[in-house]
This record gives structure tokens, C-alpha cells and sequence, in this order.
């Protein structure tokens, strides 16, 4: 008998040692994983570990400026393992910006209407930036330059003085602005290797490139 509670004691206090408290929380996955611009369709799945085999209770969120919050509550439930649980958010469009986001889970005893009891909190970030694919433009809507790929300068064709040149990584992040000097050429001796889109701004017109920059 003796042996017996002592198996018992040890089992109960494994169990609340090593068990889960509350909801674990990963980090929430930005949908696509790629170049996220304003006409892309933004989603963001989060995942959940409950401690007792829950469920989810309700999710939403709100989005006040450039910061996303998040908030979901789970039912803790009744059986003795963790239990994953994912859940897509469907954000959509946004503006040109750097956006961060928050999410909270809270644990609830009940499986119906949330009662919040313990939550966990994780951030993350993504950057939405402007249409750059060249795809869609003409061939005539293309910067002409050279050499490409270039290490040092480039030599714009069609442009003037009052044109200006705008460099954006692939994401669509402003790496700077500059206009072409009396020979129509533009230093890159200090960009970093890397794809980089070439946008020219020439009065009523708009032009774009990709440039491929080597050391």
C-alpha cells in the first residue's frame, strides 16, 4: 500500500513538473514567404500547443496603424497530451510599410465561452513594399543601362537631367535616390552584391529594371 502512494506521489509530481501550464506559442508563419507587396494577399498562420488536448474557442485580430494584434483563446481540455493546433488569418491588402505582429493565447477551463486564465505572447515582422515586378511592363517601360551586371557604375540611355533614379531591393526597401550625373551614369561601387530593382521616375513616366551587382 505504502509502495503504492508513493507511485502515486511521484506520477502526480512528474506529471505537474514536466506538463504543459498553459498554451505554447509559436511563431506566427507570414503568408507568402516571398516578396510581399501591395497587391499580395497577406495571411498569417499561427500555431498553438494546448496543454490537455483543447481546442479553439474563437481568433481575431485588429490592426491599428502598422502593428497587427492577434488574439486567440484556447480550451485547455481533458485528455493528457499537448495537442497542435493551427489557425490561418486572412489579412489581406496593406499599405507600403514595416508592419509588426502580435500574438496572444490565453487558456480557458471552458470550452465554449472564453474565460481567460494564462496567456503567452510572441512578435514577429514583415515588410510590405511596392509593386516592382518588372513582368508587367512593356519593353519600352524598361530602364535601358548598362553594363549588367555592373560592379561599379552603370550608363543610363533613356533619361534626362531631370529624371530621377530610385534603387529598391526586391522586397520593395528604398536603398536610395540619386540623379544621373552630365554623363548619364550612376556610382554602385557601394552597394552590397545582391538583385536590386532600378526605378526612374522621368516627369509623367515611370520606368523599371533589374540590376544584378557583383563585387
Amino acid at each position: 500500500m505504502k509502495k503504492l502512494i508513493l507511485i502515486l506521489i511521484i506520477t502526480a509530481f512528474i506529471k505537474s513538473t514536466f506538463s504543459q501550464c498553459c498554451p505554447y506559442v509559436f511563431t506566427p508563419t507570414i503568408l507568402p514567404s516571398g516578396i510581399i507587396t501591395t497587391a499580395t494577399n497577406v495571411k498569417i498562420v499561427t500555431k498553438v500547443s494546448t496543454p490537455s488536448q483543447g481546442s479553439l474557442i474563437y481568433s481575431g485580430y485588429t490592426i491599428n496603424g502598422q502593428n497587427i494584434n492577434i488574439s486567440s483563446c484556447y480550451w485547455d481540455g481533458f485528455a493528457t497530451s499537448p495537442l497542435l493546433i493551427y489557425d490561418t488569418i486572412q489579412i489581406g491588402n496593406l499599405p507600403i510599410g514595416v508592419y509588426s505582429v502580435a500574438f496572444t493565447a490565453y487558456s480557458s477551463p471552458t470550452n465554449q465561452n472564453c474565460v481567460k486564465n494564462d496567456s503567452n505572447t510572441v512578435t514577429t515582422g514583415f515588410n510590405v513594399g511596392e509593386i516592382t515586378s518588372i513582368l508587367n511592363y512593356k519593353k519600352t517601360d524598361r530602364i535601358n543601362f548598362f553594363p549588367n551586371p555592373a560592379k561599379d557604375k552603370i550608363f543610363i540611355e533613356n533619361t534626362d537631367q531631370k529624371a530621377e533614379i530610385i534603387l529598391l531591393t526586391e522586397l520593395g526597401d528604398i536603398v536610395l535616390k540619386l540623379i544621373p550625373d552630365d554623363h548619364h551614369t550612376i556610382n554602385i561601387s557601394k552597394l552590397k552584391t545582391g538583385v536590386y530593382i532600378l526605378k526612374m521616375v522621368n516627369g509623367e513616366k515611370i520606368y523599371y529594371s533589374k540590376l544584378l551587382k557583383y563585387e
